[in-house]
């Protein structure tokens, strides 16, 4: 992550969301996630930063389907450039009725997450503690 001569590694974001904690870092968790969600959480709080998401919901007819994606990934500590070295997706949707589409499913949703993540840019401004999304390539104002 960086702008206008100012840079924020993953690690560092990491560390930051440690030292502030609440939120950031699992120890406070939002009241509507579900009990696996809330013990999985509480098992890794304190460890990096944390995004927990709502996951408590209804069923109105439709069914909902859940993956969770882990990623190994070689990070040049000197230059920032990081390569995705494996990953795995699990999935929980109940019956599969055609698996080829349910791993296209699976594997592209994975793939845009990674777009979104190498194309992304975030601007951290260490005044304010406030960030911002930035398109890659455009010049950071402040």
């Amino acid at each position: 992550m960086s702008g206008g001569g100012r840079s924020l590694t993953f690690a560092q974001a990491a560390q930051k969301a440690i030292e502030i904690g609440g939120k950031f870092d699992g120890h406070e968790l939002p009241a509507d996630i579900n009990n696996y969600t809330k013990k999985s959480a509480t098992a890794l709080a304190g460890q990096g930063l944390m995004g927990v998401a709502r996951d408590t919901y209804g069923r109105d007819g439709t069914s909902k389907s859940y993956v969770a994606g882990f990623a190994e990934v070689e990070v040049d500590v000197e230059t920032g450039l990081y390569k995705v070295l494996d990953y795995v997706a699990v999935v929980d949707c109940g019956t599969v009725i055609h698996p080829r589409s349910l791993g296209g499913q699976v594997l592209g949703g994975g793939m845009l997450g990674f777009g979104h993540a190498y194309g992304q840019h975030w601007v951290y401004d260490q005044q304010y503690g406030s960030k911002a999304l930035r398109e890659p390539g455009v010049v950071d104002q402040y």
